[in-house]
């Protein structure tokens, strides 16, 4: 699992979860109910003091990062950030808020929080298309540019994804562009519980 797949499952009962970092804050219509933790399953295994499953309690419940709203995040505010990426915004750590933080050579701020540098006068590379509003190379500017196995274009991280809601999954769940068969263990068949994979077992 890549980072940024592992600080968006973090995000595992994002109020919409289109994929992108942007989206924290649990869902209380989401979380399943609980009088103690053994109550809640793998990828929720602690019963709040509101009586739902959540991934933490406090920031020791974290193998990295910080518990914020019984999430586990990469960060709750600026202080949380160093280096390439200060900034904290949507719970994760971002090169820029604006074109203002970006320097000449990357002067675009994307979407993504992540500097970009223009299109070159030659056109981007052969798999990249040049983003009209942006005016920066990325992978996807819209759906069209996109194939049949990740049909939609996610319009925060500009890349091509399975989906950007759930109802691109037929059913199932939306994490981080890719359909999951389950977030909490009320998405799973009676006597199954949703695993750290994300999966019904």
């Amino acid at each position: 699992m890549d980072s940024g797949r592992a600080w968006t499952c973090a995000l595992w009962l994002c109020v919409a979860c289109t994929g992108t970092s942007g989206a924290v804050g649990i869902d209380p219509g989401m979380a399943d109910p609980c009088t103690t933790s053994a109550d809640c399953g793998s990828v929720a295994p602690i019963c709040g003091a509101d009586g739902l499953c959540a991934q933490c309690a406090t920031d020791v419940d974290c193998d990295e990062g910080r518990c914020v709203g019984g999430e586990c995040v990469e960060c709750a505010g600026d202080t949380d950030c160093t280096g390439d990426d200060p900034y904290c915004i949507g719970r994760a750590c971002v090169a820029c808020r604006g074109t203002v933080d970006c320097d000449e050579e990357e002067p675009i701020c994307a979407p993504d929080g992540d500097c970009l540098a223009p299109c070159p006068v030659d056109g981007c590379e052969s798999d990249r298309v040049c983003h009209p509003e942006l005016g920066a190379c990325v992978d996807c500017a819209s759906d069209g540019d996109c194939d049949a196995e990740s049909p939609r274009c996610d319009p925060v991280s500009l890349e091509c994804v399975e989906c950007v809601a759930a109802a691109d999954c037929g059913g199932a769940v939306c994490i981080d562009g890719d359909c999951v068969e389950c977030v909490r263990d009320g998405d799973c068949p009676t006597g199954q519980t949703c695993s750290e994979s994300l999966e019904c077992d």
